[in-house]
């Protein structure tokens, strides 16, 4: 048996005080550990324990606002064997967590949860391998600055199997999922909103290598899920199955087909698309069905100079409107050093029709990219734009362009970069389709000290999820027009640091982040603020930490004051190297 055991003790001053916590001003304690060994032999029984204790912007290296405490551990049993298994455990309380906003950045929440996982395998040599895999847990939280506080509760069973017989790669899966939450609404935060969702999927997979350095591949699935958004009820099961080639018949010449049938294309799109959203069903009794048929041929002329060329045939049903769809599309790919830079180049043209439209389209895909040096500057640019191409629903075609530039020099010691990047992306004649982002970022760095600055804007359409919005290009007649939430806004952050020796660190950033959120006539304004200054002074094992953080959140509609909370802290760290046991 063999046990290590480190870890790292803090005590120090912390004053919190805000507008929505009673003032404190303690003397805190604080640390964690981390216990780790084996039993007999590594391959026997191996675990890991990590405790923490009090652990906030005073002693942690993620810089949490909130005094976390909690634990983690896992073991291995029997890894390397024929039979390996594995345990997982986590629990915490005062967590800090996060709510994303598309390019945007975050708004703050506050909570608790644990979670519980257990594995077990068996792969003995001639026989199918099997996998059993159970997690479970629960947590909740509180969005600062609101009255609102959210929960979860999850379950999920998973089994596998494979096996290889004459050359051929047999795979199975089953999934079943089991997701409960009760979040607050994006757009209106004094009101929460409850998701239920149970998945059950069956998946099986063939593959076996074909001539000419080919492959074969062949995926079906059968997804049965039952969906309660708001006291809406869903029930719905989709079938699919892929069947895909690629071969090299000549050195220089790839091809490739692809097969594909879904007998309820809405549902596909939304799990591809939005794999963690909970509730997210499509409209019962609205059928919808695709069969897809494509092939796609690449030929390199030379290195630097290939060919593209690409056919794909569709016949959709959605919701009772049939459309047959064919889209042919070639292009070519170029680079290669000009003007003491690298070039490269793309170009592509396509042409669409679709029996719902009475005309066809022709469409264009460009793009071009340049870098090169030019005395202490080194640069780097790109642009591309497409118009009418295909989308994943027949009768929409999609339209985007975008940039990027960076640019980076040195000035005698100093490090100089700024970078520019922009995206715009919507499908073609449909309202509240679009989504846009741009942003800018300039810092200069040097060995003692560095500044940064970053502007970011962005408006689009999402869906919400329990980690924040996401963007879906999958227009409103998959998404119920209830789900779909606008969103839009500003953020804006500077900062810097200062190295005056090789042990002192001394850092400061603000954050100030302005958007809105809109669904169903009612618009959510949201700000939040978010400034810290830290100083760090490492000697030997000890390190030396003082600093001040302000947060500011004002959030939803519904009347809540913002929440304003500062803290201040001052203490020290030491590592210890406790033990080892053999």
């Amino acid at each position: 048996m063999q046990l290590t055991m480190d870890g790292d003790a803090s005590v120090g001053y912390n004053a919190s005080f805000g507008n929505q916590i009673a003032g404190t001003h303690n003397f805190d304690f604080g640390g964690s550990a981390n216990l780790k060994g084996f039993y007999f032999d590594p391959k026997f029984l191996s675990f890991q324990v990590s405790p923490y204790y009090n652990l906030s912007r005073l002693n942690s290296n993620y810089r949490s606002d909130f005094d976390s405490t909690g634990v983690t551990a896992s073991a291995q049993l029997f890894s390397g064997s024929h039979t390996p298994g594995s345990f997982s455990y986590s629990r915490d309380y005062n967590r800090e967590g996060e709510f994303g906003i598309p390019d945007l950045g975050s708004y703050k929440t506050h909570g608790q949860g644990q979670s519980f996982g257990l594995g077990w395998g068996l792969t003995y040599p001639g026989l199918p391998s099997f996998d059993i895999g159970y997690n479970f847990g629960s947590g909740s939280s509180e969005v600062l600055g609101t009255t609102a506080t959210g929960n979860n509760d999850f379950r999920t069973l998973t089994l596998g199997t494979g096996y290889q017989v004459h050359g051929f790669l047999l795979t199975a899966s089953y999934l079943n999922n089991h997701l409960s939450e009760a979040l607050p609404e994006a757009t209106d935060f004094a009101k929460l909103v409850n998701f239920d969702t149970h998945q059950d999927t069956i998946q099986g997979n063939v593959g076996h290598r074909l001539p000419f350095n080919g492959n074969f591949q062949t995926h079906l699935s059968r997804t049965n899920f039952s969906s309660d958004f708001g006291g809406s009820s869903a029930g719905e099961t989709f079938n699919a199955v892929t069947t895909s080639a690629t071969m090299t018949p000549l050195t220089h010449l790839t091809v490739g087909t692809n097969i594909g049938y879904t007998d309820n294309l809405a549902a596909l799109l939304l799990e591809t698309v939005l794999p963690t959203a909970p509730g997210v069903a499509p409209q019962p009794g609205r059928s919808s069905t695709s069969l897809d048929v494509s092939g796609i041929a690449t030929y390199a002329v030379t290195q630097q100079f290939n060919l593209q060329g690409w056919v794909d045939h569709r016949r959709q049903n959605i919701f009772g409107f049939d459309t047959t769809s064919d889209f042919y599309s070639g292009g070519a790919n170029y680079s290669r050093p000009m003007l003491s830079g690298m070039v490269g180049l793309y170009a592509g043209v396509s042409h669409y029709t679709s029996d719902s439209r009475n005309t066809g389209q022709t469409g264009t895909t460009e793009s071009v990219s340049y870098s090169r040096r030019v005395g202490v500057w080194s640069t780097n640019a790109s642009f591309h734009y497409s118009r009418n191409q295909e989308s994943a629903i027949a009768s929409y075609t999609q339209s985007g362009r975008g940039y990027g530039v960076n640019v980076t020099r040195m000035v005698g010691i100093w490090r100089w970069n700024m970078s520019a990047t922009g995206n715009e992306n919507a499908l073609d004649s449909v309202t509240h389709s679009g989504t846009f982002s741009q942003n800018y970022n300039s810092s200069i760095s040097g060995r003692r000290l560095s500044f940064t600055g970053t502007y970011a804007h962005s408006n689009g359409n999402a869906v919400q999820t329990g980690t924040g919005l996401i963007t879906t290009p999958v227009p409103t007649p998959v998404i119920p027009s209830s789900l779909l939430i606008l969103y839009g806004g500003t953020s804006y952050s500077a900062g810097g640091s200062i190295h005056p020796t090789e042990r002192l660190n001394i850092s400061a950033s603000y954050t100030h982040t302005d958007y809105q959120t809109t669904a169903a006539s009612i618009t959510s304004e949201n700000s939040v603020k978010q400034g810290n200054f830290v100083a760090d002074y490492y000697y030997r094992q000890m390190h030396f930490v003082a600093g001040y953080n302000y947060l500011y959140q004002g959030i939803g509609t519904g009347g809540a004051k913002p929440a304003n909370f500062q803290s201040l802290f001052v203490g020290v760290t030491r590592h210890f190297n406790l033990f080892g046991i053999q």
